[in-house]
C-alpha cells in the first residue's frame, strides 16, 4: 500500500469515526464508545472527536479555527487539544495542531474495532 493511500484510507477512518461519535453525543444513552480500552481511558467521547477531526485535516490548525469548525467555546477545544498533546495523540508548532502519528493509529484501529462491533 502506498503512503498517499493509507493516508486517504486513515483519513476515511477518522471521518466515519468523528461522526458517528457526533451521532453517539446527541444521544442520551451513549456514555463512552470503548470502555476498557487502554488508550481511551483518561479521555472522553469528546476527545475521540476531536482527536477524529485533526486526523481528517490536510494542514495544522489553530484552536480558534477548530472551534470555528465544531462551535464548540474555545476554552472547550484548548483544553482538550492540550490533554490530547499531553497523551502524545496531538502536538503542535508555530502553525498549529495536528494529529501525531499515534493518534492516526489509534482512531485508525478504534474505526476498526467498531466496524467489526456490528459484524457477528
Amino acid at each position: 500500500m502506498k503512503i498517499e493511500d493509507k493516508m486517504d484510507f486513515e483519513k476515511k477512518h477518522a471521518s466515519f469515526l468523528f461522526h458517528l461519535s457526533e451521532n453517539f453525543l446527541k444521544s442520551k444513552d451513549a456514555v463512552a464508545l470503548f470502555p476498557g480500552n487502554e488508550y481511551l481511558d483518561e479521555i472522553s467521547l469528546e476527545e475521540i472527536r476531536l482527536l477524529s477531526l485533526l486526523c481528517m485535516y490536510e494542514n495544522y490548525r489553530s484552536a480558534k479555527s477548530i472551534s470555528n469548525d465544531t462551535g464548540e467555546e474555545l476554552s472547550f477545544i484548548e483544553s482538550n487539544l492540550q490533554l490530547l498533546c499531553e497523551l502524545g495523540f496531538a502536538a503542535s508548532n508555530i502553525f498549529g495542531f495536528f494529529a501525531t502519528k499515534k493518534g492516526l493509529k489509534i482512531i485508525s484501529d478504534l474505526t476498526i474495532e467498531v466496524k467489526n462491533f456490528d459484524d457477528p
